[in-house]
């Protein structure tokens, strides 16, 4: 007679490694996907570095030292290109504290390129104490490398506005 035998081992488990890289990929999805989110908010143009209006009152590097005794000193791109060092020496300290005294906003830098108006935070001021001779300096924040050595920026404080310079 013919006999017959019954395999009695179970079936074999479905490989589930799929199912572990699955499970993976959904984990790191989104967080791949919010650090490029996080990247374009970075880009956008809003806040320390928005475009403004040209100020109203457009004066050269001598009529800022004669009227308002201030002289820019040195914009230069530093830190490998991540900041610009924004550098004046005070003139007259009367006629200083009108535009860079401590009821003013601080300085701008507008990008004559581009437009681009970069800001510092008041955090970044150095030495805020208006003395004869006294050299000040802020650093601006390059985002994006709006600004390169040879670029041409205009300095603003308040609603006056220094004629264009070249960044060293």
């Amino acid at each position: 007679m013919h006999e017959m035998t019954i395999d009695t081992k179970p079936a074999p488990a479905p490989n589930r490694r799929w199912l572990t890289y699955l499970l993976q990929a959904l984990i790191l999805l989104p967080a791949v996907a919010g650090f490029f989110a996080y990247r374009v908010w970075l880009a956008q143009p809003e806040g320390n570095h928005a475009q403004t209006p040209p100020a109203t009152t457009l004066i050269s590097a001598q009529t800022l030292a004669e009227r308002f005794g201030v002289r820019v000193r040195l914009i230069a791109v530093t830190a490998g290109g991540g900041m610009i060092d924004f550098r004046y020496k005070v003139l007259d300290p009367a006629k200083a504290e009108f535009l860079v005294g401590e009821t003013t906003s601080p300085p701008a830098l507008i990008v004559a390129e581009t437009g681009e108006t970069l800001y510092t935070s008041n955090g970044m001021k150095h030495n805020t104490r208006l003395d004869k001779d006294s050299i000040h300096f802020l650093f601006f924040a390059n985002a994006n490398n709006a600004v390169k050595a040879g670029s041409t920026v205009s300095v603003v404080f308040g609603s006056v506005q220094l004629e264009p310079m070249t960044v060293q």
